[in-house]
């Protein structure tokens, strides 16, 4: 993964030059992109974040093949390092964010354009609630557990009890006591 592979991706954009893109700006504003440039920047973003000494967990964001972004509404920030996709016309996904910072910028534009359902990944807390920084952000405006998200058996692979699923380990088992989850929110 080379940085001119970046560079290239940003030149394509047409926003802002190179110079510009200083670590920690927040994204101010977005525009819509085409599916397989929203792919190749979420792509190219994962990649450089596994190289920096302190990785902002682009990792475990879900990237989707260009022909399925190609059906969603896509943003770029203006500081070319965040974004998000609108999938169905209300569920966001693929929120990302390089900077650190641009995660209100990125709810109050994607809560303008129809959003009311995302799914993060939290904590469970020793007593059962569900915590964490992506939570804190998404109850912020306005979201919640959907507790009246269920699906599957509680023992099953992927099933959502409540709104919350545990995580399965590599050998397709459901870690009940894992504290990792993911959570389904609505608003």
């Amino acid at each position: 993964m080379k940085i001119l592979e970046i560079l290239e991706t940003f030149k394509e954009l047409g926003n802002l030059p190179p110079a510009q893109l200083v670590k920690g700006q927040t994204a101010n504003s977005f525009k819509q992109v085409s599916g397989r440039m929203f792919n190749q920047i979420v792509t190219k973003m994962g990649k450089f974040d596994g190289l920096r000494e302190s990785p902002k967990g682009l990792n475990t964001l879900s990237v989707y093949p260009v022909e399925v972004y190609n059906k969603m509404q896509c943003f770029i920030g203006d500081n070319n390092t965040s974004g998000y996709a609108i999938k169905d016309g209300e569920e966001l996904v693929s929120v990302f964010s390089t900077a650190g910072r641009s995660g209100k910028a990125i709810m109050v534009d994607a809560i303008k354009r129809g959003v009311s359902r995302l799914d993060c990944f939290a904590l469970r807390d020793g007593n059962g609630n569900v915590v964490g920084k992506l939570v804190d952000l998404y109850e912020q405006y306005g979201f919640k557990v959907d507790t009246n998200m269920n699906q599957g058996n509680p023992d099953e692979p992927y099933a959502i009890v409540n709104g919350v699923s545990s995580f399965v380990n590599d050998a397709g088992q459901v870690e009940p006591d894992n504290p990792n989850v993911v959570v389904f929110m609505v608003r």
